[in-house]
């Protein structure tokens, strides 16, 4: 989430909104909802947006006509095919960033973060290898996570704003 944040300030996006249900959330521990509330306090209230839950077409039309994010953060990439529904051009008048880019089809020309599962399931291969060889046995009292660095992977639905929406720069939108 945080290097999602960080590259859509770079490139330019101000106004950008969360679209994660529930279900999404607790898949995470809470730790996307989390990390995107926190950054939002950061932000003037102009550019904040508050986060989508109801992973619905009808709930996510009226969200966005009403709190007009210039960028979309999903997990899955439903909102963005609502999105384009709605004859958004992304990433004209909306971009789209997916936090759980994959190899899979539906991902392809998506911009987002890799969390770099195979590299996970390497870390975890040797956890899991290192307590067979020192002999442990059972669930173990405290819980072992196992993070990775994620990598920023750019694609067409992210583009550059360019200097119309640096900082101090409200940026303009075509949206129906």
């Amino acid at each position: 989430m945080r290097l999602a944040l960080l590259e859509a300030g770079r490139l330019g996006y101000r106004r950008i909104g969360l679209v994660l249900n529930r279900e999404g959330d607790l898949r995470t521990d809470g730790r996307w909802a989390a990390a995107y509330l926190e950054w939002q306090r950061t932000m003037p209230s102009r550019q904040r947006v508050p986060v989508l839950e109801r992973f619905e077409p009808g709930a996510f039309q009226a969200w966005v006509r009403r709190w007009k994010p210039d960028l979309l953060l999903s997990p899955g990439t439903s909102p963005l095919d609502w999105a384009r529904s709605l004859s958004f051009s992304v990433p004209g008048d909306l971009g789209y960033m997916i936090l759980n880019k994959t190899q899979a089809p539906w991902c392809r020309g998506v911009a987002g973060v890799d969390q770099n599962l195979p590299e996970v399931g390497r870390a975890a291969v040797n956890l899991l290898h290192s307590l067979i060889v020192t002999g442990e046995r059972g669930i173990p009292p405290i819980r072992t996570c196992i993070l990775q660095d994620a990598t920023w992977v750019p694609d067409r639905t992210a583009g550059d704003l360019g200097e119309a929406a640096r900082p101090g720069r409200p940026r303009a939108s075509s949206r129906p």
